[in-house]
């Protein structure tokens, strides 16, 4: 599903969603509009064009409309899936807690601004490589605790991420990371370039994103005591 002018997008989410004109509104104005945005900057940095992607928690479906056709979310709330299946998405209510168990193979798997509130992050990358073609690319968005106006790591959150742990928890997951990166809203395009050219600007913005590669000759990096390791823990990992 392609919107080419924010206009079509409007007209869209007005017209299909679910919820009273208001409340459509809103939700377009609110969460539409801005991952629109987001969207089409994050393309300059990855080509999304003919790629199947699995939406991690995806919400009212903000980022998942902007995916080729052939792409599915899961999330766990029912209020945000009824919408997003009111817009003609593919979507499965699923805790991504629990096991990904999933019989599709995806070439992309998009988290965005989600590992940060997870029990479990490194247990859902570990299952998210499984579920990638080998081909596939894993993109992932955390807030950064190394902000430069930041206080204290949200309520929401679970876990702290900065630039040093973002990458060690790819790395060991199972991903070759190809590239880091931030992106800017209603700042000239120049400042994005500038902050990502500078390993110290980056390990200070707001946002972190990162392109990662599946790793095809993964293994630990060191031998994991067998009553030590999860039950989910695949046994060649051990």
């Amino acid at each position: 599903m392609k919107f080419p002018t924010v206009d079509e997008l409007k007209n869209f989410i007005i017209e299909k969603g679910c919820f009273e004109r208001d409340e459509n509104m809103r939700i377009l104005h609110s969460i539409f509009i801005p991952c629109y945005k987001t969207f089409n900057q994050l393309s300059r940095y990855f080509n999304f064009n003919k790629k199947k992607v699995l939406d991690l928690g995806c919400g009212y479906g903000e980022f998942l409309i902007n995916f080729d056709e052939s792409s599915s979310g899961i999330d766990v709330q029912d209020r945000l899936l009824k919408f997003a299946g009111s817009l003609g998405l593919s979507v499965t209510r699923l805790n991504v807690e629990e096991n990904l168990d999933l019989a599709e193979k995806f070439d992309v798997v998009f988290a965005g601004q989600l590992l940060d509130h997870l029990v479990a992050p490194h247990k859902l990358l570990v299952e998210s490589r499984q579920v990638l073609k080998d081909e596939g690319y894993l993109i992932a968005c955390v807030d950064n605790i190394d902000f430069l106006l930041s206080r204290r790591v949200s309520e929401q959150h679970l876990y702290g991420f900065n630039l040093k742990s973002l990458k060690v928890l790819l790395q060991r997951s199972g991903f070759d990371i190809v590239k880091l990166f931030t992106l800017t809203s209603n700042k000239p395009k120049i400042v994005e370039t500038v902050i990502n050219a500078s390993p110290v600007l980056l390990s200070r913005s707001m946002l972190l994103y990162a392109i990662a590669a599946k790793d095809l000759t993964y293994k630990y990096p060191e031998r994991r005591f067998s009553w030590f390791s999860p039950s989910w823990l695949p046994k060649e990992l051990e």
